[in-house]
């Protein structure tokens, strides 16, 4: 059957005939959980990287930044070795950068300047590495800027805004998002701070922080809830994710980047999540320690088209 295309009078007394039902729509709740699957895991121990906790994404490079975790009570090396991953899970080599790493779980990469930033909470700097125009990094370029007026207290997850360029910093001191907006000409060394105060919602124990790019939306992790959130820019909760049945150990870094399935649209984007691993425990039965390493986690957000965002309970 042929069927004929809607003309504006049959739209409009569509219209009327729902207002006259008294039917209006309804926005889900922010507590309505939303579709969330594991796609893949990548396996970093099979290219020598067992422990990733920093994660961050080079869309001209399309490969996956990685730095691994120090073991707790170590003081940082002189050096980072910088691991660089293809979302088809082949190793595509490292870079060694002259700084030590202190808090992994906040770097990012801003594609809008082409370029890698860690930020240390130690000594309050933020790093930055300029990358080459297709996306790989110069150690070279290593630059350490001054952070100490981004009056940022306890930061667990970093991101970055690549339309704008706005850096956005996870500071579970509140808990709220501060968002430093580089100046034209000064960058970092004097810019327009804000901020995203989380603490009417309620959350806590936060850590790693994600900007999609599809819709402008943040996302945050609760480790210890195994929960996700998803915020708008003014810090409300649009959508919340339950992540306890994926058995996370000890979540870090997490970067959207392209799904890594080749038969998706090029445009559709993953969440990744890195793993640490929860280190060295007994073997059962045996004296002796191994590692338990860790793992990077893709996650998929958005269900096949036709199907709903947001799923509702089933009775």
């Amino acid at each position: 059957m042929c069927k004929r295309p809607r003309t504006k009078v049959t739209i409009f007394l569509g219209l009327v005939l729902v207002c006259s039902m008294g039917l209006t729509a309804t926005p889900a709740p922010k507590d309505a959980p939303a579709f969330v699957r594991l796609a893949r895991i990548i396996e970093p121990i099979e290219v020598g990287i067992p422990y990733p906790a920093g994660l961050a994404f080079s869309p001209s490079a399309g490969t996956l930044l990685v730095v691994k975790r120090r073991i707790p009570g170590t003081p940082p090396g002189p050096v980072t070795d910088i691991e660089l991953i293809t979302l088809a899970e082949q190793r595509a080599g490292t870079v060694r950068i002259a700084a030590g790493v202190t808090d992994p779980v906040n770097m990012a990469f801003d594609s809008m300047a082409n370029r890698m930033l860690i930020f240390q909470s130690r000594n309050k700097q933020l790093i930055e590495i300029l990358a080459r125009p297709d996306g790989s990094l110069d150690p070279q370029t290593l630059k350490r800027i001054n952070a100490a007026h981004f009056s940022v207290q306890n930061p667990q997850g970093l991101t970055v805004d690549p339309a704008s360029g706005h850096l956005l910093i996870l500071d579970t001191a509140g808990p709220r998002i501060v968002r430093v907006e580089p100046h034209p000409q000064l960058g970092f060394e004097s810019p327009i701070l804000s901020e995203i105060d989380l603490a009417r919602t309620g959350l806590s124990n936060l850590r790693g922080l994600a900007f999609d790019p599809t819709n402008g939306h943040l996302h945050v992790l609760d480790p210890a809830a195994q929960a996700l959130y998803e915020l708008t820019e003014t810090g409300q909760i649009v959508a919340t994710r339950d992540l306890s049945e994926f058995k996370f150990r000890n979540t870090q870094g997490m970067t959207f980047a392209p799904s890594g399935d080749t038969t998706d649209d090029p445009s559709e984007m993953s969440l990744y999540i890195a793993d640490s691993g929860v280190g060295t425990r007994a073997a059962p039965g045996v004296g002796s320690t191994f590692a338990e390493s860790g793992q990077i986690s893709e996650l998929s957000l958005v269900q096949t088209a036709g199907v709903p965002y947001v799923q509702t309970p089933s009775n």
